[in-house]
């Protein structure tokens, strides 16, 4: 079990920790590639291709193309289509 101490802090040093505390959150963020890494939709992706959404399935199918699935949505790296269009015309 957790113990939880109450200690008196005024309004102002509450404010302080708080930015303090989000200013690290943010740098932190933004030093990681997944923040900085352009994700694009299917229709994007498609259209950088110049192929159709069944192609663009079919591909993820048979493990042509990267893809990741937050949820039921379905992002392409925006590198990994170039690169896939490069390597596929």
């Amino acid at each position: 079990m957790q113990r939880i101490a109450l200690l008196p802090v005024t309004l102002d040093e509450l404010k302080k920790e708080l930015i303090s505390g989000i200013r690290e959150e943010l740098e932190i963020s933004s030093k990681t590639n997944f923040s900085q890494e352009d994700f694009i939709k299917s229709d994007k992706a498609c259209e950088i291709l110049g192929i159709s959404k069944v192609t663009l399935t079919e591909w993820r199918k048979r493990g042509l193309i990267n893809y990741y699935k937050i949820g039921s949505r379905v992002f392409f790296k925006r590198s990994e289509i170039l690169d896939a269009g490069n390597t596929k015309k």
